[in-house]
């Protein structure tokens, strides 16, 4: 059986062990990421009260996830209207990333970023650059690391070659960093005015 060497440093066998023996902290992190789900959860139930069939036609409605691995870090997801199809998807999430922070991402497939892109004058991008959203570069719309840490990704401009970016990649994925509020009950609160002004501006006009 082949040993990773990398996997349990000698000079750091003392650390782990006190890891792993630190009721106290493990309860700390397990209180953490319940309190994270919990507060995703209930944002989750009051999206499915509002109109987010609007938003888009094919909305999954929202779902709530997690793990423990992203980058060697747990996180949190929630995604909202969840059609992730290449053509005419569409996707808001928001990932808890422990170690970095929240963000919301827009996951827009190529002929939905096309039609939201093209309009004039055009709602979404006047707010992306209202807002300081981000556009990734990455060939992966889930390549965070590649967005996140390495910032591959450039300011959300009116002068952008979007049409160019969504040739390039097939999609359009949009992003910015959002904070924590000092409650959860505020923090709620700003998360989801967030994404109904987001909604709002991303559905099909009548």
């Amino acid at each position: 059986m082949s040993r990773d060497n990398n996997a349990c440093a000698e000079e750091e066998w003392n650390q782990y062990l006190g890891l792993v023996a630190d009721a106290d902290l493990l309860q700390k992190i397990h209180k953490s990421k319940k309190c994270f789900q919990s507060l995703f959860t209930e944002l989750a139930n009051r999206i499915m009260k509002e109109k987010h069939e609007e938003w888009h036609t094919t909305s999954k409605g929202a779902k709530v996830s997690q793990g423990n691995s992203l980058q060697f870090c747990p996180y949190q997801v929630l995604d909202i209207v969840r059609d992730f199809n290449a053509e005419a998807g569409l996707n808001i999430r928001l990932l808890n990333w422990w170690g970095r922070g929240i963000y919301i991402f827009v996951y827009l497939g190529r002929t939905t970023a096309h039609r939201l892109l093209k309009q004039a004058p055009n709602r979404l991008t006047n707010y992306l650059v209202d807002q300081r959203f981000y556009v990734s570069m990455t060939a992966s719309p889930w390549d965070y690391k590649g967005m996140v840490d390495q910032e591959h990704a450039v300011e959300a401009q009116s002068s952008l070659d979007w049409i160019n970016i969504i040739d390039r990649v097939d999609h359009i994925q949009l992003f910015k960093k959002l904070h924590f509020e000092n409650t959860p009950l505020k923090t709620q609160s700003v998360l989801l005015e967030e994404i109904i002004m987001l909604g709002e501006i991303l559905k099909k006009p009548r």
